[in-house]
This record gives structure tokens, sequence and C-alpha cells, in this order.
């Protein structure tokens, strides 16, 4: 048996701590999974840390790059969620100055726990109303960050198209 002040922290290089869990990472991939029915696409994660967690491949080629989250609240919770300007820019990068043409979009997903995946393309996200905010402070998480806060971008719910597919959340309760 392990203590817990023994155990080894799982951190950025920064310092920072990281927060996935395994069971954080199970949900990701559930949710990855209806994305690949639902688009008829391929969804793999980029390596851990990688400044993009996610991309589509389709027909043997990169059809999109995401971001996607679980959050821990039902989708009429609150009226926004939250996006890291860091994660906003590193989308709108990779989907602007692509190598293909048509460059894959950038497209941030979320999934909450009455069953709804939303999704939004990061062109149609208005950068102008952000906010500093804890890492995890908008998704009901127990595992809020203590570290410095981040700017971060409230993409209003309503704004984000629902997928129809409905999925098994249960497991965010």
């Amino acid at each position: 048996m392990v203590l817990e002040k023994h155990k080894k922290k799982n951190l950025h290089v920064d310092g920072t701590n990281i927060f996935q869990t395994e069971e954080d990472e199970r949900n990701e991939n559930g949710v990855a999974k209806i994305l690949e029915r639902e688009w008829n696409c391929e969804i793999r994660r980029w390596p851990k840390l990688h400044h993009i967690d996610w991309y589509a491949v389709k027909n043997g080629r990169i059809s999109a790059f995401l971001e996607l989250k679980c959050r821990y609240n039902h989708k009429d919770k609150y009226p926004t969620t939250y996006l890291p300007v860091a994660k906003w820019l590193s989308l709108h990068m990779v989907s602007s100055f692509g190598a293909v043409n048509p460059s894959p979009p950038g497209i941030f997903v979320v999934a909450f726990t009455d069953a709804k995946i939303c999704w939004i393309s990061v062109r149609d996200v208005i950068a102008d109303r952000f906010i500093f905010s804890s890492k995890g402070s908008d998704s009901g998480s127990p595992h809020v960050d203590r570290s410095p806060l981040q700017p971060t971008i409230e993409v209003p719910v309503s704004k984000m198209n629902t997928i129809s597919v409905e999925w098994d959340a249960s497991r965010l309760k």
C-alpha cells in the first residue's frame, strides 16, 4: 500500500499539476468512440502533453484537430464552458496553417453528465470574451487546479452543435 504522501505527483515541466486521471482518459476515449461513429472517421490521441489532444483521420488524412473535454455538470447548468486561450490558439494555428488544402478545422468538443456531446469549430468561437480561471474551474471536477490562473475563453453552450447520439455519462456523476 502506497501512502498518499509518497505517491509521485504528475507534473508538467513547469511544475504545475497534471490532473488527467485514468478515469478521465477512459471517459474521453468513450466520447472519441462516439465521434468516430457519428463523423465516420478515426479519432486518435496525440502524445501526452502535446499542445493539442486529439485529431481525426478520414480516408487516410487528418480531417480535424480536436480539444475534447468531459465536464462534470449538465449541459444547461452554466451558460458558458471554458476553452483555454492556449488551446484555442493551437487549434487555430494548426487549422489555419496546415500542410493540407483545405486545412482541417480545429474543433472544441465537450461531453456533459446529462449525456449530451456538443461541439463548435474554433473559427466560430469569439475570443473577445475571456477571463482568467483556474484549470478545471468550470467542469464541476473535484480536481480544480490551484496553480496560477490561465486566460480562458468563455464559449456559449447555446452556440455549440449537439450530437444526436447520447453517451453513457454515468461515470461522471
